[in-house]
């Protein structure tokens, strides 16, 4: 396997990146400090590797603590209370991580003391800006792919919806309706022709959008019922049984439509075996359902 064939999962990577950062930053606070004050020892080799070990258990606990608020004060609900928590509860983790075993191991001078809390004040900062700025990028990422794999299934739904709308079996049918109420019944004949045309207009008018009002797409499916009631002379009943507040929401343009047609679709309708459809509404859903008749011989599916 080739270097450009490895990837290291995202939070392996960027757990990986915290503790090599860490021990950079160990080791370089050590050396700022010994170079600062005079009470520390030189920096040496033994004492890097202690400074890095340290810098990256700091990192460790930084990264679980971080992780924790998280759960505690989300960044989409308040990113200044988030901000502001992490600030403080960082600066603790670093004072008891690095100020208690500076004064068990090393001095004990007030000035240094002070100096070392605010330089941990600014790490804290400094850290909490940096994840911050990870964690936007990372969960925008993540929305953007969401956001096109919705809309490649958007499209994808489109292009079966006008596949289904527009096959040559549904307007044969149509056409043969339309041929034979022209010598019985021109003024119903007229009615068919326009809720066709409304039919069909809907789904030029709704295939750029993702979503649509509830109300908008049942009166594409009362356009659609009446072409069925023609067809089938009354032998399709679709019933809507809807509150105010459901009938205010938004779906998919033509998603209700396509389930009204599959419960036609995959059902003998005859006198003897008349075809009932029911839209209602189950807690916060929306629910189509129907009866099962005989299941016809041949069907063709759009998947």
């Amino acid at each position: 396997m080739g270097w450009a064939e490895f990837h290291l999962p995202n939070i392996l990577r960027d757990l990986l990146a915290a503790l090599v950062i860490g021990a950079i930053t160990g080791v370089l606070l050590y050396g700022y400090l010994a170079y600062s004050e005079a009470s520390l020892p030189a920096l040496s080799p033994r004492a890097s590797a202690i400074s890095g070990v340290a810098g990256v258990i700091i990192a460790l606990a930084l990264w679980q603590v971080a992780k924790y608020l998280n759960t505690l004060f989300p960044w989409r609900r308040s990113i200044s209370v988030r901000m502001t928590m992490g600030v403080l509860v960082s600066w603790l983790v670093l004072a008891v991580l690095v100020v208690a075993p500076f004064h068990l191991f090393a001095v004990d001078e007030s000035e240094l003391t002070i100096k070392l809390l605010i330089i941990l004040g600014i790490a804290g900062l400094v850290f909490n800006v940096l994840y911050f700025a990870v964690y936007t990028y990372y969960h925008f990422s993540k929305t953007q792919l969401q956001y096109i794999e919705n809309e490649r299934q958007q499209l994808g739904l489109q292009l079966e919806a006008l596949r289904s709308q527009l096959s040559p079996h549904f307007l044969f049918n149509c056409l043969n309706t339309i041929s034979s109420l022209l010598y019985k019944d021109t003024g119903r004949a007229e009615r068919f022709i326009r809720q066709l045309a409304k039919a069909y207009n809907h789904t030029l008018e709704s295939r750029d959008e993702p979503v649509i009002p509830l109300t908008k797409e049942l009166e594409f499916v009362e356009a659609y019922r009446y072409l069925l009631s023609v067809r089938f002379q009354d032998q399709v009943d679709v019933e809507v049984k809807l509150s105010d507040d459901a009938l205010a929401s938004v779906v998919p343009p033509m998603t209700v439509q396509l389930l009204v047609e599959n419960a036609v679709k995959h059902n003998v309708i005859s006198p003897e075996e008349k075809l009932y459809i029911s839209i209602h509404q189950q807690r916060k859903g929306l629910v189509i359902s129907n009866n099962k008749t005989k299941k016809p011989d041949r069907t063709t599916s759009f998947r």
